[in-house]
């Protein structure tokens, strides 16, 4: 190492230096400095052909520079410490000197960095790091900013967009509408107080995955907005550990995930419906082949006769065969008792399952079928393999229940609106109002449906009716029987209301408590917001009832009660009590009707006779 002094002229800066400009105000500080106090810090530096490129120390070149200007015989020199420096350890000098500016932003650092390790491809992100105190998943990120698009460099320089947001942006990178997407996501900021998310990290993350919500489709249900059912389990599917998922934060401690292969996600979509229509149609075959075993079953067991008598064999067996059940003899010719009521292949078996159930009992079991400890009361018919035949029988018995059909195909609107079209009804929503209903779940062959969801990870039972004629005649019963119900309390109320106010002369104390307890709990206690649904507004009423005669327009407070003075003491206290009676009778739906003014009929001795 020797210092020399260098002319000005010969000295190059660093080639592996990224800075490109230098403040003015740094420089011009520099420069009085060392005109005061001469050069503190001798910069190293090389030679190469003939001149001298500096390691470090380009602010301290440019500050002799200026001062040169002025005093150039004094100034047009620089000691430089000439020493053998390898290109690599050049640019560490550089990168090092970089990292120490204050001004120095990330994206100085990253291009730094990224140009240091480009122009030594033996070096790795892990050695780099250790030489700069770093980690190296710091040294991986600041690199990742660099394939951003231009344009968003450009942002960054100029402080339009911050180092971290950048990087948040690359999670579209890989997208052919990579530059798009971005745009979309930085459109989504507020700016200059308009409409947005916050122009912060936590704004831009915001944005992206609403970007992201909007272009592909959903892996969490929680997060599938309105475009997309998700059905299928993501997680059995694999999807959750796929590569083509990206993952973004509507909120700081939420992650939503999202499929880039549209085509996957559309074919899990397809399977999950398949596989949904499969296990309804199974349902619907599981409940036929139930009720053609229960058809059997019972058939054959009214083809058993009980106690079949030793002497007559023959007989016993012609009976026997004709009802298509197996027969079983000993060698006397003595028929023994055969499980065969249980079991629905009876007609076809061989009888090679047959054996003595036990010691002391000639009662035959099957090995195949019956369970050997049972009792005789005790046997429980297998699902057995229903014969085609009967099958078909069943599924012609069964007419419309053998039908299965998906909610999806029979209905409008999304599943959180969803009503069905013309034609149909969900029936389970009708069956709290139709007459008979146990007939509509059990025994309707002409409109009674099994349903299923394909757009559903969760099925439920459904039902649904296609007769609307034959279910709106059940609601028109029910709504008859109810209604009739109703008008029974409300004539037997009245009845009785109408005794109350006869009877009255004077306000007793029972009939006291009749206002109190009205104007308490009375419907014109409240305000009549929509036309009064629940009976005429008081004044109204009033007017009715004393002069009904009296023109709407003439009807002034002043005049009703001019007109109210006119009754006499037994015709006020009447309309008092009828008044109050009014306004707690029940003014909804007659079908529901209820009872209201009973008690306070009981104060005055009057009894309410239902039936009437």
């Amino acid at each position: 190492m020797a210092v020399e002094q260098i002319d000005l002229a010969l000295i190059d800066d660093n080639p592996y230096q990224p800075r490109l400009s230098y403040h003015r105000k740094d420089i011009d500080e520099l420069a009085h400095s060392i005109k005061t106090h001469g050069l503190l810090q001798v910069p190293p530096g090389r030679r190469v052909d003939g001149r001298v490129e500096l390691a470090f120390g380009h602010v301290r070149k440019r500050a002799f520079a200026k001062l040169a200007k002025k005093e150039p015989e004094k100034w047009h020199q620089m000691p430089v410490d000439i020493r053998g420096l390898t290109d690599d350890q050049m640019a560490l000098f550089a990168l090092e000197e970089n990292l120490k500016r204050r001004d120095i932003t990330p994206l100085e650092t990253a291009r730094a960095v990224h140009k240091y390790l480009t122009s030594f491809p033996s070096k790795t992100e892990v050695e780099v790091a250790g030489s700069l105190n770093m980690a190296q998943p710091t040294v991986a990120n600041m690199r990742r900013v660099l394939r951003l698009p231009e344009k968003f460099l450009e942002k960054i320089d100029q402080g339009g967009l911050s180092f971290t947001q950048g990087k948040e942006l690359l999670i579209f990178e890989k997208m052919a509408n990579a530059e798009e997407m971005m745009k979309a996501a930085l459109g989504g900021l507020r700016s200059h107080g308009g409409y947005g998310h916050a122009n912060t990290v936590e704004g831009l993350l915001v944005s992206i995955h609403e970007v992201a919500s909007r272009h592909f489709r959903p892996l969490d249900k929680k997060w599938q907005g309105y475009r997309w059912d998700l059905l299928f389990d993501t997680r059995a599917a694999g999807c959750l550990k796929c590569d083509k998922i990206i993952r973004t934060h509507p909120t700081k401690s939420e992650t939503a995930r999202y499929c880039l292969d549209d085509s996957c996600w559309d074919r899990h979509q397809a399977e999950h419906r398949e596989k949904a229509a499969a296990e309804a149609k199974a349902t619907m075959e599981a409940e036929i082949i139930k009720r053609a075993a229960e058809s059997v079953t019972a058939e054959a067991k009214q083809s058993i006769p009980q106690g079949i008598p030793a002497e007559a064999p023959a007989e016993a067996a012609t009976k026997l065969k004709q009802r298509s059940v197996p027969l079983v003899t000993d060698g006397s010719g003595t028929v023994l008792p055969v499980p065969c009521g249980s079991c629905a292949n009876a007609e076809t078996c061989d009888r090679s399952y047959f054996h003595v159930g036990d010691a002391d009992s000639d009662r035959l079991v099957c090995e195949k079928q019956v369970d050997v400890a049972a009792g005789p009361e005790e046997v429980k018919a297998p699902s057995p393999e229903v014969p085609e035949d009967i099958l078909a029988l069943a599924r012609e018995k069964a007419g419309t229940r053998a039908e299965v059909l998906d909610l999806n195909d029979i209905c409008t609107g999304v599943s959180y609106w969803r009503q069905v079209k013309q034609g149909y009804a969900i029936l389970d929503d009708e069956l709290d109002h139709v007459d008979d209903p146990g007939e509509c779940l059990e025994r309707c062959t002409h409109g009674f449906h099994y349903t299923f969801d394909s757009k559903a990870s969760q099925q439920k039972a459904n039902r649904i009716c296609s007769d609307t004629k034959c279910l709106g005649r059940k609601k028109s019963a029910f709504t008859r029987a109810k209604n009739a119900d109703g008008q029974s309390r409300k004539r037997a109320e009245t009845r009785a209301i109408k005794e109350a106010i006869a009877q009255t002369t004077t306000l007793d104390r029972p009939r006291i408590k009749l206002i109190l307890l009205a104007q308490m709990d009375g419907q014109h206690t409240g305000r009549h917001y929509y036309g009064g649904t629940d009976g005429k507004r008081p004044a109204q009423w009033l007017w009715d009832k004393v002069s009904a005669g009296t023109p709407e327009h003439d009807r002034t407070g002043a005049k009703l009660f001019k007109a109210i003075d006119k009754l006499s003491d037994e015709q006020l206290a009447q309309l008092v009590v009828e008044f109050m009676f009014y306004y707690l009778t029940d003014k909804g739906d007659i079908g529901s009707y209820q009872v209201k003014a009973d008690e306070p009929l009981k104060w005055m001795g009057v009894t309410m006779q239902l039936g009437g």
